[in-house]
């Protein structure tokens, strides 16, 4: 009997050994107060300090894979075709060395291409981009194509001779839906991030003989002349004299503008518009939102190797009061899986 309490002393003993070592793991005492613990914040998950600005963290930047990478010599015309049948063609030598006096590149140059085609909701989010225009104006998507250009030999980022008028890219996007009211516009120039660039209408830029940018509308795609790389695409302003809402939204407190970024995803129209942080608040919000639009809150967080997603559906009210959004953990294979469903 004696060896039995013996045992059964013991086996108490260790359950609340490992129990104290739970508590105090995400923990660190003090050395100078030895009475006060305070929180880890080396441990990602209990970092709950915002940044002071609004801060656009790298999140999808793994979620971001170009449609096509491809590459030829400076001295050919070469066309890039996609699976669906997309093509975009580059006539010879239009690429320019960067710098503060491009020059065109010897005709031998190793040209890498590297093309993505926005076509979805979450496509959009993948490649951290709002659909707004000037003024902050709320903008529907049709099509966008975004175009990097390298140098293989030191991977150095290439430009494009915008006013040589027979340097005209021909591109050819396939579409299920054409939208003859989509007119070309591009993301503002000169801004060194895509969170705070707005997409800005091109005119023709009276360059003969082609005129570009042009765009052509036939039943089943868009033949579109540009005379630039980068983003740009067609695009259509929402409804503008519908009034405009703040749309606002909160997290755990170990959701941080460090670590997450939110986006309003449009039930009916193919916006998506990120919310701004708010440290002080310790929110998430946007005032562009036009009233009674119904809209998903989308999170996506990176704490430590950890993904999370939270989405909240919502119907932009007057009324509204900041919406409490909960994340939950997600492996990266489902987190693109749910963006790939956002059409």
């Amino acid at each position: 009997m004696y060896l039995g309490f013996m045992w059964k002393s013991l086996i108490l003993n260790l359950f609340i050994g490992i129990f104290i070592i739970s508590i105090t793991i995400g923990c660190k005492k003090n050395t100078n107060e030895p009475d006060v613990f305070i929180i880890d914040t080396s441990i990602a998950i209990n970092d709950t300090v915002w940044a002071n600005n609004d801060t656009f963290p790298s999140i999808t930047s793994v979620l971001i894979q170009p449609n096509a990478v491809d590459s030829f010599r400076n001295n050919d015309d070469f066309t890039v075709r996609m699976m669906d049948g997309s093509t975009v063609k580059f006539p010879i030598g239009g690429c320019l060395n960067s710098g503060q006096n491009p020059s065109p590149l010897p005709p031998q140059t190793l040209i890498r291409s590297e093309i993505s085609i926005i076509r979805s909701k979450g496509d959009l989010i993948k490649c951290g981009i709002s659909t707004l225009g000037n003024n902050n104006s709320l903008m529907e998507a049709s099509a966008i194509v975004n175009i990097n250009m390298f140098n293989k030999k030191g991977n150095k980022e290439l430009l494009w001779d915008v006013n040589n008028p027979f340097k005209i890219i021909d591109i050819k996007l396939i579409s299920n839906k054409v939208d003859t009211s989509a007119k070309f516009y591009y993301y503002q120039s000169g801004s060194n991030t895509l969170k705070d660039s707005n997409w800005i209408a091109s005119p023709n830029t009276g360059i003969p003989p082609l005129n570009p940018p042009r765009v052509m509308y036939n039943q089943s795609s868009y033949a579109i002349l540009s005379n630039r790389i980068g983003w740009f695409g067609l695009m259509k302003p929402i409804n503008q004299t519908l009034s405009k809402i703040k749309l606002a939204a909160y997290l755990p407190l170990n959701f941080t503008n460090k670590n997450t970024i939110v986006y309003a995803v449009f039930d009916n129209s193919k916006s998506v518009v990120r919310l701004k942080s708010d440290a002080r608040g310790k929110t998430f919000s946007t005032p562009n939102i036009p009233a009674n639009s119904n809209v998903t809150i989308v999170s996506l967080s990176l704490i430590g190797n950890e993904f999370y997603l939270g989405t909240k559906k919502s119907t932009a009210t007057t009324n509204n009061s900041p919406l409490k959004v909960l994340p939950t953990k997600k492996t990266l294979q489902e987190i693109v899986l749910f963006l790939d469903s956002l059409k």
